[in-house]
């Protein structure tokens, strides 16, 4: 317009146009500005009321908002535009994911329905094998911590001979290390001293008791 203006062969047609299309480009904007902020609002109010992602969405708003601040006002219309579109396409899409869960939850019942009586059967078994080898099992993990325990006491043993070896012939450890060595070693075969006596005896009750069961 400036430039325009200031041509000594002024034409007035042209200024009218290009005044005309000022007009134009400041009504686009000011539309495209408000159309954003209304389809921010719809955005937000359909993720709160539905509860759904709308993710598509935002992206659609914030690349018109791009648009808008470039001042590519069509660009940022025709945007926005799609904006109900893809919260419609959001909603339906959420809705056929709902069915289907639903249909396949619906199924799922039905062939637990369908198939109670197996599945009943099946619980009931399992059931009985834990009541009637509960008492084995616990004989069996004893009986594998007291083995657990007596492979510890022979490596207790190589180790007290390792540490014996290490300070008396080859030199290799102080003696207060040899002494902590070796009384933590002896600590550990007090426990265990102490403790397979108690597991063995634990043992031998539980058979009884398992063998009092059968012969019932």
């Amino acid at each position: 317009m400036t430039d325009e203006a200031n041509n000594y062969h002024i034409d007035y047609n042209k200024l009218v146009n290009n005044a005309a299309l000022i007009l134009q480009a400041k009504e686009d904007a000011f539309y495209a500005k408000d159309l954003l902020g209304i389809k921010e609002q719809e955005i937000a109010e359909f993720e709160q009321i539905s509860g759904f992602n709308a993710t598509p969405a935002w992206d659609i708003y914030n690349k018109a908002a791009t648009e808008l601040e470039n001042e590519r006002y069509s660009n940022a219309r025709d945007l926005l535009t799609q904006v109900t579109p893809t919260l419609d396409q959001i909603q339906v899409d959420a809705t056929r994911l709902t069915t289907k869960l639903l249909a396949q939850k619906n199924r799922f019942f039905e062939w637990i329905m369908n198939n109670l009586l197996s599945i009943l059967s099946a619980l009931l078994v399992i059931v009985l094998f834990v009541i009637v080898f509960y008492k084995q099992l616990q004989i069996i993990l004893l009986q594998k911590k007291i083995n657990g325990l007596l492979i510890e006491t022979e490596v207790l043993q190589q180790l007290m001979k390792k540490a014996q070896k290490e300070y008396y012939t080859d030199g290799k450890i102080t003696k207060s290390m040899y002494a902590m060595k070796t009384e933590m070693y002896k600590t550990r075969q007090e426990e265990i001293k102490s403790l397979l006596p108690v597991l063995k005896k634990e043992v031998e009750k539980r058979q009884q008791q398992r063998l009092e069961k059968i012969l019932k």
